[in-house]
């Protein structure tokens, strides 16, 4: 349900969902990712760094968390994190 309101533009709905999802299942790596995206959305740069940072240590695979983070990180001129976050998966 979450993924249809991120989907749709409808953020705050979608950070709702997300929260509960997280809730239910703290583990949960693609709800932060997502909840991180609404976030963002928002202009919410800093929590969505946290949630992209909390969805990596749950699954350091994911390149669409590297990328999110990297791309908070340009948003906030924080130019040496960008690169940081976007080499990591590289190594």
């Amino acid at each position: 349900m979450g993924t249809i309101q991120l989907e749709n533009g409808a953020n705050e709905q979608a950070i709702l969902f997300y929260n509960k999802a997280i809730e239910v299942s703290p583990n949960y790596a693609e709800a932060y990712l997502n909840r991180g995206i609404a976030y963002r959305r928002q202009g919410l740069i800093d929590l969505a760094i946290n949630d992209y940072t909390k969805s990596l240590e749950l699954n350091p695979k994911d390149g669409r968390a590297y990328v999110n983070r990297g791309n908070a990180h340009l948003e906030r001129n924080r130019y040496n994190d960008a690169i940081s976050t976007t080499r990591r998966p590289l190594k």
